[in-house]
């Protein structure tokens, strides 16, 4: 039980109705550490009856290894590679570490991220949350940036810390959602 959150539980509530209705977002918590941040995305995750949840929590010893966040919450939809462009998939398998590739086009990668979260949102609206994302690696976070700017349809996205505010800016033409807690 959250105590003194209503306003923070009513813009998550708002959020995954949304989400629902197909109107993809993205939410940013911002606040001190101790502050409940954490427990606002259990809040978030408990109350997504009907989609799809990746979560992943950011640790320190992963934020110099690239790609790991998104490792991590692609994984349950590697077997939809199938259903993206080639070059992309490719792309993505290589930045994985699934397949062996002299270089890595970072923009196919992230194209390849933003296109598996797009195929896994159709069947059902997709929450993303990322906890502690200051301890992101950097190439995950670009990739997330640019998988939540056009604000796909019917997905929602939510991290939390002060840095994800800073490594993961909102750009203006997105719809997004700032949680400052105090």
């Amino acid at each position: 039980m959250l105590i003194g959150r209503e306003r923070q539980l009513g813009q998550l509530d708002a959020l995954l109705s949304e989400a629902r209705l197909g109107k993809g977002r993205a939410l940013v918590l911002r606040g001190s550490a101790g502050i409940g941040k954490t427990v606002l995305l259990d809040h978030a995750v408990q109350q997504a009856s009907g989609f799809q949840v990746l979560h992943y929590t950011a640790v320190e010893s992963e934020a110099e290894l690239p790609f790991a966040c998104l490792h991590a919450l692609l994984g349950p939809l590697l077997v939809r590679l199938s259903e993206i462009p080639e070059t992309q998939a490719h792309a993505l398998r290589a930045a994985l570490a699934l397949k062996s590739m002299a270089s890595t086009n970072r923009l196919a990668v992230y194209a390849g991220a933003l296109s598996l979260f797009g195929v896994a949102a159709e069947g059902a609206p997709l929450l993303v949350v990322v906890d502690d994302a200051h301890w992101l690696d950097r190439p995950s976070a670009e990739a997330l940036t640019f998988a939540a700017r056009p604000a796909r349809a019917a997905s929602t996205w939510c991290s939390t810390s002060m840095a994800a505010a800073t490594a993961i800016s909102p750009p203006a033409s997105a719809f997004w959602i700032t949680c400052s807690i105090a």
